[in-house]
């Protein structure tokens, strides 16, 4: 899915947002840098996800500019857990999160090379 972003606002939506936005403008089926300035956009391009460590995710965080001024989609590695505490007020420590998740994948595995 291709998004743009607005050089004046920041604001990135998909092609198909930017034609709901611009109902009485005839668009064509594929943006050249013409449409491209006619609108006011840069097209944001793919990048690749963040490098993440063990219970780590990669999570898109919005767009950056590249070293070659190219709006490009940012990622940042996350943790998957976190401390929480339950209506009861018991707590569960990170620790004990990913200790809970590991035991499932190892369960996991155990069955399925049986």
């Amino acid at each position: 899915m291709s998004e743009y972003r607005n050089r004046t606002t920041g604001e990135v939506k998909t092609q198909g947002q930017w034609r709901s936005a611009n109902p009485n403008t005839s668009l064509p089926r594929v943006w050249k840098a013409a449409t491209l300035d006619a609108l006011n956009l840069d097209p944001v391009l793919r990048s690749p996800a963040a490098t993440v460590g063990q219970y780590q995710t990669s999570v898109r965080d919005g767009v950056e500019q590249d070293a070659n001024g190219n709006w490009v989609e940012k990622y940042v590695a996350r943790d998957m857990f976190a401390d929480t505490t339950d209506e009861d007020g018991v707590t569960t420590t990170k620790a004990e999160h990913e200790a809970a998740y590991q035991a499932t994948l190892d369960a996991n595995t155990a069955t399925a090379n049986r």
